[in-house]
């Protein structure tokens, strides 16, 4: 598993899992507070400098985890 990060508007980055990731989508582990409160749309990165990442949109909400497609590189 690996460490990535989630940012939403200008609040700051929130440090998440990586369940599955492949090229047009992933799955990431959140707590719970913060499954709850995100939008439909987000940015996922790969590095916490915000170098690699993609703005994708919440296809899936669990109660520990969200389902991401990406829809462009950041």
């Amino acid at each position: 598993m690996q460490s990535a990060w989630i940012s939403v508007g200008l609040r700051p980055l929130v440090e998440c899992t990586v369940l599955e990731l492949s090229d047009s989508r992933a799955k990431v582990a959140l707590p719970q507070p913060v499954v709850a409160s995100l939008p439909r749309v987000c940015v996922l990165y790969l590095k916490p400098d915000r170098s690699a990442g993609w703005t994708c949109e919440v296809r899936d909400k669990g109660h520990d985890f969200i389902e991401l497609t990406f829809v462009s590189a950041v």
